[in-house]
């Protein structure tokens, strides 16, 4: 088409010999001119296209690793806040007559206060875009915003996990293992909430018994009390970060649909 073009204006140049050099130069001008513009479109064109292939692939990603987090946060607000009823329940039979007539009920209820969830969120494609700087090739800058917070939202958590951790295994533990045959949980042991596969090897009923006389009521509800406080921490971090997860996997949709 060019060719064309450039056959055509040199013969209309040829028909005025004093000017026919300039129009032919200004004519090769004029073609380089649209021959770059049309090749800088062509090439913005393409890297659109293939920048538009590659957010499509980052939501994809994204999408599915949110959607794995919001399976998880969900089941681990479950383990938790069983755990805390577990505590409520036990707390309850601290609190009335009948103590130590309750050895099987509290063996049962024991075991399950340590049944509780620690969220380890899956995060490693958030941070592979992130620290590549694939991030920029996302449009939607709110989103943008969320996946940078993401981080720092599980670092606080992550916190309050560690002191629920460190409490129970230093304060509550050393505590029920002085006073109760804890090996009893066995008997009563549930791990279907972490796994379907896994069957507890269960021993027999301990032969030793629960040394109440000595249990200073009060001390035991403190030490109770303060692993229910911790992990009221815990659930309540549970619930901000199931809302962030199901905000950013509606932000993620919402893209998807729109390319």
């Amino acid at each position: 088409m060019i060719n064309f073009f450039r056959k055509t204006r040199k013969k209309m140049a040829d028909d005025n010999k004093p000017m026919k050099y300039m129009r032919y130069a200004i004519g090769e001008i004029v073609l380089v001119v649209i021959g770059i513009l049309i090749a800088l479109q062509i090439n913005t064109w393409n890297n659109d296209r293939i920048n538009k292939i590659r957010e499509i692939e980052i939501l994809t990603g994204l999408r599915d690793e949110f959607e794995y987090n919001l399976i998880s946060i969900q089941k681990d607000f479950i383990r938790n806040n069983i755990s805390v009823q577990y505590v409520d329940k036990i707390i309850a039979i601290i609190r009335s007559e009948s103590f130590e007539n309750n050895n099987e009920q509290l063996d049962s209820l024991l075991v399950n206060v340590g049944l509780f969830g620690s969220f380890d969120a899956r995060k490693g494609f958030v941070q592979e875009i992130i620290n590549s700087g694939k991030l920029d090739l996302l449009n939607n800058q709110k989103l943008k915003n969320q996946l940078t917070t993401w981080s720092g939202l599980l670092e606080d958590a992550n916190e309050d996990i560690m002191f629920r951790n460190d409490n129970y295994t230093h304060i509550l533990m050393p505590y029920l293992i002085k006073y109760f045959p804890l090996t009893n949980g066995d008997l009563y042991k549930d791990l279907s909430l972490y796994s379907k596969k896994y069957v507890v090897n269960k021993l027999s009923k301990s032969p030793f018994k629960a040394n109440f006389d000595k249990i200073n009521l009060m001390e035991f509800e403190n030490v109770l009390w303060h692993h229910k406080h911790s992990q009221d921490f815990v659930l309540l971090n549970d619930l901000e970060i199931e809302a962030f997860i199901e905000s950013t996997i509606k932000l993620i949709k919402e893209e998807l649909k729109s390319n």
